[in-house]
């Protein structure tokens, strides 16, 4: 869903959308990702394996939209997006903008 949405936004714009699932083959999303993209939608898991095989980089990122981060949180995932933003090279959060959405928050957060 958040992928169609990107895709309406970017129309026309000369701006390309990837999208990174699990759940879809990893060598056809390898081939979108080497012609280039400006927004990249994906789930944790397969962001951190394409980030971590150094197939995606993520030094240029200037804006991180989290969504539904209380579900990635139930799910374990914060280790992976913990790992993406902190040790291949994101920018600080100095240098970047990072959104979270959620519907509700763990005390935690």
């Amino acid at each position: 869903q958040i992928y169609n949405e990107a895709q309406r936004f970017c129309h026309r714009t000369g701006h390309r959308c990837l999208r990174i699932y699990g759940q879809e083959e990893i060598k056809t999303q390898i081939e979108q990702v080497a012609k280039g993209g400006d927004l990249c939608v994906s789930t944790p898991g397969r962001l951190w394996d394409f980030v971590s095989a150094g197939i995606i980089e993520v030094t240029d990122v200037n804006c991180l939209v989290l969504d539904e981060v209380d579900r990635m949180m139930q799910m374990g995932m914060e280790q992976f997006i913990r790992a993406v933003v902190d040790k291949f090279g994101m920018p600080s959060k100095e240098h970047r903008q990072t959104l979270m959405f959620a519907a509700t928050f763990p005390p935690e957060c």
